[in-house]
């Protein structure tokens, strides 16, 4: 499944199919005090479109000044358990359905394990971020410091249909683009 970022802010958006159906929604309330962002996936009518309703899925309680909580199938989790920012190298964790397999020395990268069994990496960059899926045995393609962060418009979150070749081969037609 591809579905795309509808604005390049991560906790601000829609998920949206190829064809422009949303699925999901990231909402966070602009606040001067602590945020909470709010993960919701929308209801398909009968005719397979988004309906109104929608049903919460998780919520992420931002906490500037500790580790930030995520609340997901009536579980409270601290990120720092399960996606830690700092740490030693290739630290191991595992928190509900989401294994982080190595944190490597750029921590702005992670290698994933999802709930459906596919290991995934997210690049995350200062502007836009964007996942895409990994072959097990693949170290290069999480390490390769010259693909370059996604600077289009709308940043991809590629599911169980993209491969680690595809990732790569978009990172590296973008980073032509921004070159001409």
């Amino acid at each position: 499944m591809e579905l795309t970022l509808s604005r390049d802010c991560a906790i601000q958006t829609d998920l949206l199919t190829p064809d422009g159906q949303c699925l999901y929604t990231i909402f966070t309330p602009n606040k001067l005090t602590i945020k909470t962002t709010t993960i919701t996936k929308h209801v398909l009518d009968e005719d397979g479109h988004t309906s109104q309703e929608s049903i919460e899925l998780a919520r992420i309680n931002w906490n500037p000044f500790g580790s930030s909580r995520l609340v997901y199938d009536g579980k409270i989790v601290d990120f720092s358990r399960l996606m830690p920012g700092e740490g030693m190298l290739n630290r191991y964790v595992v928190a509900s359905q989401l294994k982080v397999r190595k944190v490597h020395k750029n921590n702005r990268v992670r290698c994933l394990a999802g709930p459906d069994g596919k290991a995934y990496k997210w690049r995350m960059g200062w502007l836009t971020s964007y996942v895409c899926t990994q072959p097990a045995k693949s170290r290069a393609l999480t390490t390769d410091p010259r693909l370059p962060y996604t600077s289009s418009s709308s940043s991809k979150v590629q599911g169980s249909l993209s491969s680690s070749q595809e990732c790569s081969s978009r990172a590296s037609s973008r980073a032509g683009s921004q070159h001409s």
